[in-house]
């Protein structure tokens, strides 16, 4: 069996200085679609933080527009909250979770 070597062809001078010329065209013609892109994936983020910030002051609102019970003022406790026992520190109180519907 015989073997052949398969020797690669080193690019020339030329060559490379025609594939770099072709490679700057490319990136070139590619600039205003990116350029686009851009802009859409900014416009994009705008929208989704404006939404975000939405959902967010709803949420606000809707806590305030609860508020807590005349009961819990008078006895001076907070809403949905587990009073702690008797020499337990206020760090440790747990938050009732209310049931979904």
């Amino acid at each position: 069996m015989s073997e052949e070597k398969t020797e690669q062809k080193k690019p020339s001078i030329e060559e490379i200085e025609k594939r770099f010329q072709q490679m700057e065209e490319y990136y070139k013609k590619q600039i205003p679609f990116l350029k686009m892109q851009l802009e859409y994936e900014d416009l994009v983020t705008l929208i989704q933080e404006s939404r975000t910030r939405r959902a967010m002051a709803m949420m606000r609102e809707a806590q305030i527009m609860i508020g807590s019970s005349s009961e819990d003022r008078e006895n001076n406790k907070k809403p949905d909250m587990i009073q702690p026992e008797e020499g337990v520190p206020k760090e440790s109180v747990i938050r009732k979770l209310k049931p979904t519907i």
